[in-house]
């Protein structure tokens, strides 16, 4: 959906160049291939991704997670560069800094966004400064995998996916799965039975959106997955616990409502149902 709206939009300027795959602790061939049909370009090294469709992708791997190099987090106004140790600080990273792309940020940073920029603004200006054949600068993705390809290097190549080290995540922490796909399908049966008894939004609308936001949780990749500690995923068992219970209320009363209007018609229904569910 999200690609089709870019390019009704945009059109064929806004194709995505460069994809990002991140916290599924893996990568199966698929979806690089999927990534190479629809036209990204990557760096540093060639993934060979399906030999029936020809694709390859130029790929790259973050070393760091993807936060910058060690010393250079300058969240909450760490590491913070002035005038007696910008000279040092630029010619560190220069080191280690040619042709080679730094992420910079990593998971809740840039809270305080205006010490990140103000740091390496400084290391910027040094380098303009002391270092005239290095251009320091804010760069993207296409821009350095630009850089690099004109390099005209020769790539290592891969043909293999990347998730033998993760593999277990697909069979761990069963119960909690499958508690997760017990929940959806009593809240997917409480949102049908609300409608079919049309009852108040008013007095269902906190319990459903109880239900929704504890599955909506269990997305993340360290829930279903269960690639988390025990007290973490214990939480997920409570949450899971109280959007079941909520679901369920709205069942309660979806179907009380439908018996009450069977018996005002006289009508004798031969019922079915699944005590655990009501």
């Amino acid at each position: 959906m999200s690609l089709n709206f870019l390019n009704e939009q945009f059109e064929k300027c806004a194709r995505p160049k460069v994809s990002w795959q991140i916290d599924p602790f893996g990568a199966s061939l698929e979806m690089p291939s999927l990534y190479a049909q629809m036209g990204p370009d990557h760096g540093e090294y060639i993934w060979n991704v399906s030999p029936d469709l020809n694709t390859r992708i130029f790929t790259t791997i973050l070393h760091a997670h993807y936060s910058g190099p060690g010393g250079f987090n300058f969240e909450n106004g760490n590491n913070m560069i002035n005038d007696s140790n910008v000279q040092d600080k630029t010619n560190k990273f220069i080191e280690n800094a040619r042709n080679w792309n730094k992420d910079y940020g990593d998971d809740f940073q840039y809270k305080t966004a205006n010490f990140w920029f103000e740091n390496m603004d400084r290391m910027i200006k040094e380098a303009k400064a002391r270092h005239p054949d290095v251009n320091l600068m804010y760069s993207s993705p296409n821009c350095y995998v630009k850089a690099v390809n004109n390099l005209n290097h020769t790539f290592d190549e891969r043909n293999v996916d990347y998730l033998s080290y993760w593999v277990g995540y697909y069979a761990n922490r069963l119960a909690l799965k499958y508690q997760d796909r017990l929940t959806n399908n009593i809240l997917q049966a409480g949102k049908q039975m609300s409608v079919l008894a049309r009852l108040d939004p008013s007095k269902t609308t906190a319990y459903m959106d109880e239900a929704r936001n504890e599955v909506a949780v269990m997305t993340h990749h360290d829930a279903i997955t269960g690639t988390s500690p025990q007290a973490t995923s214990d939480d997920y068992t409570s949450r899971l616990q109280s959007g079941y219970a909520a679901a369920k209320q709205v069942i309660r009363k979806a179907y009380s409502y439908l018996k009450s209007k069977d018996s005002e018609k006289k009508v004798v229904l031969n019922d079915v149902y699944c005590d655990f569910l009501i």
